[in-house]
């Protein structure tokens, strides 16, 4: 089962957002880990964008740039 936040949020935006490489890595593995990567919050971010805006943000950015995610999906805002 996945765990999606009331901001429809999963485990992969929330430890984006918190900088958790430890983490990160670990949900990179699991078997639904490409829904994850790309999967949209309730305001049109992808875990990509969570890590930008948390901190630390280094570690965050580079383990998903790594994982091939899609870096040019906008949010609502249309920012990529």
């Amino acid at each position: 089962p996945e765990l999606i936040t009331g901001e429809r949020e999963n485990l992969l935006h929330l430890a984006a957002h918190k900088g958790e490489a430890d983490l990160i890595t670990y949900l990179l593995s699991h078997p639904l880990a490409q829904k994850w990567i790309d999967q949209p919050n309730g305001r049109g971010e992808r875990p990509l964008h969570r890590a930008l805006q948390g901190e630390p943000k280094r570690a965050a950015v580079h383990l998903l740039v790594d994982a091939m995610i899609s870096v040019d999906l906008p949010n609502q805002e249309g920012e990529t």
